[in-house]
């Protein structure tokens, strides 16, 4: 497939902001970094250079999601395993004991520049909030 031109100039135009984006998104990682790291309930990921998500492991996942949407605050789960993809249940064998540990315990927080430092002090006093911190 080809890129048309108006994908392109999107594109070009994207990549000359690439050093400030990437550098906004590395001061949220850090600022989340920062505020979760010695958590008990929550593993924080390691160092990314593309910091296209910020990915952690945490405990009851599903319910945090829930809590955070209730705040006005989307997450999102990637990252689903190709066992749990309809094609491959039935070829996969099961268990599979670390791939279900891990991936029902992902979880990615917003991260993207166009946050403002209020909304991502918001998304960390949330998280605080539902683990009693």
């Amino acid at each position: 497939a080809y890129m048309n031109d108006l994908t392109a100039v999107i594109g070009l135009g994207q990549l000359r902001r690439l050093e400030e984006t990437n550098a906004k998104r590395r001061m949220i990682q850090s600022a989340y970094n920062e505020a979760f790291r010695g958590m008990e309930e929550i593993t924080i990921p390691q160092y990314s250079h593309t910091v296209q998500y910020y990915t952690m492991k945490c405990q009851k996942r599903n319910e945090l999601s829930e809590y955070l949407a209730e705040n006005e605050i989307a997450t999102s789960v990637h990252f689903k395993p190709l066992s749990e993809m309809t094609y491959w249940k039935k070829a996969v064998k099961r268990p599979l004991p670390v791939t279900d540990k891990v991936w029902t315990s992902l979880l990615s927080l917003p991260i993207h520049n166009a946050l403002t430092f209020s909304e991502v002090e918001k998304i960390i006093k949330c998280v605080k909030e539902f683990y009693g911190k």
